[in-house]
Parts: C-alpha cells; structure tokens; sequence
C-alpha cells in the first residue's frame, strides 16, 4: 500500500481552510466499566503508579491537583488488563525528555472517560513543550478517550497520543472531545498500515513543532471531519 505523509506546510494549510471549526462523526455509547476493578488507594498526598499494570485498575479522582505520578520511563498497561480512569483524574509523568510514557500493550485496554464538567488530563511535571513522552496505544481492543486533556507531551519519536502497528497487531482506538496542546513532535500520529479509528470528533489539536498530525496513510481520515 502506497504510504501517504502529511507534512506540517499540508496541515497548516488544512487548518487555515477550517480554522473555527472542531472533526464530527456519531459518537458510540459509553460501555460501563466492569465491576470489581481495584481501586489504586492513595498513598500519602500523591498516588505513585507503579509499572506494570497486569490487572483491571481504576483510577479515581482524588480531588487534587495532581492525583496520580508516574516516575519512570514507560508505564505499561499488559496481559489484556483493562486500566479504567475516571472524571476528573490528572495524571504527571515525572521523567522528562522522551521518557515518562503511557503505553497500552498485549491485548489490554483504556477506558479514559472524562465528562464536560470534570476532564481527565496527561500532563509533564512542568509547562515546557514535550515535557514528557506520549500516550500510545497498541492494542486491538476497545480503547476509548473522551473528554481528555493531553497538555505539552510528543517529546522524542512519537505524538502525544500515538497509535504503533506491528505484523499483525492492528490498534483500535476512539478519541471523542480531547484536546491536544503544547506537542514536541506531533499531536496525534499513527505508524503502520493496520489501524481502526472508530471515531475521531469533536477534538482540538494545537501547535507540535512538526504537525499537529500526522498519518500514515490516507485511509486512516476517514473519520476526521469539521469537528475537530
């Protein structure tokens, strides 16, 4: 399949047409997250999530500025668990440069679902661009993010939110209502031909020093619109 790279000149061109708008597409039902999950308990003032994480998790607001840091270079998500984050949670990645990393691997799944009112957020541990790494999906399993505030990640290779293929690893991913500020590299970017968007609406991508998205194929817009 022939490889099609949108460059940052084509991006801001796209901008520039649609500037004021936001992408829209049919946004699917919210699934209720299953029962049961431990709750990570908070640990002092700050929660110190630990990798990796091999069974169903869920994030709960705490009430607190920064409810949840992560120290290390890559928290993986493995061995099909499912990490639920709930309204209002903010997660810091501590570890600066292309470090400090959210990784979704081996059949596991996110459920990163925010509200209007009370928003999710990835942020570094200070307001540098790409201050920290990415969020990235490699699973083909029902990730889901809505409503989520990725803010001042894309350090190194990869976008803040990311999507990696492999042989015949085909990600899934919906991203509804998020917004994407402050990137390094690329906002939102995919690498590989085997990809599912099942929706991509309603989302805000501003700045990355090389565009705010970049796809490796044309199909992978298919579900891009005035939206976003």
């Amino acid at each position: 399949m022939t490889k099609n790279y949108f460059s940052l000149k084509f991006w801001a061109m796209i901008i520039a047409l649609f500037a004021g708008f936001t992408f829209a597409s049919c946004g699917k039902e919210e699934d209720e997250p299953g029962g049961g999950d431990p709750i990570i308990p908070p640990i002092g003032e700050l929660t110190e999530l630990k990798s990796p994480i091999t069974e169903n998790t869920t994030l709960k607001d705490l009430g607190l500025p920064i409810d949840y840091f992560f120290a290390g270079s890559t928290l993986f998500v493995q061995n099909n668990a499912v990490l639920t984050i709930e309204p209002g949670v903010t997660i810091q990645f501590t570890s600066t440069g292309d470090k400090g990393s959210l990784q979704i691997n081996d059949g596991a799944t996110i459920k990163a679902i925010g509200t209007a009112e009370k928003h999710i957020q990835f942020v570094g541990r200070n307001s540098a661009k790409g201050s920290w790494g990415t969020v990235q999906v490699n699973t083909n399993s029902d990730n889901e993010f809505k409503y989520c505030d990725f803010v001042n990640g894309g350090n190194g290779s990869f976008g803040t939110l990311s999507m990696r293929g492999s042989g015949n690893n085909s990600p899934r991913i919906s991203v509804q209502y998020c917004s994407i500020t402050g990137s390094k590299k690329y906002g939102f970017d995919t690498y590989g031909n085997n990809f599912a968007i099942d929706a991509f609406d309603h989302n805000t991508i501003t700045g990355g020093d090389d565009a705010p998205v970049y796809l490796y194929n044309l199909k992978m817009a298919e579900k891009f619109d005035l939206t976003s």
